[in-house]
């Protein structure tokens, strides 16, 4: 998972965010190294990225801002875990998510991103003390965030870069 197509949030959202990714008890493990963000595919670093970047700019010309509601904390098993939020599957996102993948047919995704197995999600990070971890967010989480996705961009993740950004319209 090398180069992926990404909801970015907004400023305060991603302030609530970082604010319990900051509460993760070794989250120097992984630390974040991008803003947070709603992957909704990841391809291979082989793409053609001026390819990639050309064929979302037409799939999400027309997009508008979204309202992203975070619902619940994520936890998925693994040495290290990942912890994350949930994202309430929303038909406007999962409209967006689709019609990417509809789009970029000729691009195969990571199989969790496909249509009908995706889970829309932010990462917090991944940890070593789970059940620490655990305890941390439950006791600080305060219940569903909303916010908006607010650009969509096209991002290396390893290094880090964003390669693209298209504002959302609203």
């Amino acid at each position: 998972m090398s180069i992926a197509g990404v909801l970015r949030l907004d400023c305060a959202t991603v302030a609530r965010i970082e604010a319990l990714t900051n509460a993760l008890p070794d989250r120097r493990v992984e630390p974040r190294r991008n803003r947070p963000y709603i992957v909704l595919a990841s391809y291979s670093q082989s793409v053609d990225v001026g390819d990639l970047d050309a064929c979302l700019a037409t799939a999400t010309n027309r997009w508008n801002r979204l309202t992203i509601t975070l619902t619940d904390i994520l936890v998925h098993p693994g040495n290290p875990a990942m912890l994350g939020l949930l994202v309430a599957p929303v038909t406007d996102l999962l409209h967006h998510h689709a019609s990417i993948q509809r789009a970029l047919t000729d691009l195969p995704t990571h199989p969790s991103f496909e249509i009908g197995t995706w889970v829309p999600h932010v990462m917090l990070g991944r940890t070593t003390l789970l059940a620490d971890a655990i305890e941390v967010l439950a006791s600080i989480w305060t219940g569903a965030v909303i916010g908006s996705a607010v650009s969509l961009d096209l991002v290396q993740l390893d290094p880090p870069q964003t390669l693209s950004s298209r504002p959302l319209l609203g």
